[in-house]
């Protein structure tokens, strides 16, 4: 028995594989801001769908006591981006999208 038997595989067929595209800015509503420490996720079933978090940094005097959160949403496969703000300071954020859709 395989020890990888317990693992999950997402069975992509070439059309649908993840390939890198061109380079396309997240653009953040705090404009003038630094974007800092970005991490994405891919739906499991679906590449066309991405979640993205980042620090936004308030206060280049003070970055690591201004940093607030926003999460990146996107249904296209990146070209286009919907942002949400997070009304909380926070560091090093992570995400996760599930096979059900939930994000974490």
């Amino acid at each position: 028995m395989s020890n990888l038997s317990y693992i999950a595989f997402v069975d992509l067929d070439r059309e649908n594989d993840a390939i890198a595209g061109p380079n396309i800015p997240i653009k953040s509503q705090f404009v003038s801001n630094p974007i800092v420490e970005p991490s994405i996720s891919a739906h499991p079933s679906d590449n066309n769908t991405l979640l993205a978090s980042a620090m936004i940094v308030t206060d280049e005097d003070r970055p690591y006591q201004s940093c607030r959160l926003s999460s990146f949403h996107s249904k296209d496969g990146g070209r286009t981006w919907i942002e949400t703000t997070h009304n909380h300071w926070g560091y090093d954020p992570w995400t996760a999208i599930l096979p059900d859709g939930k994000a974490a």
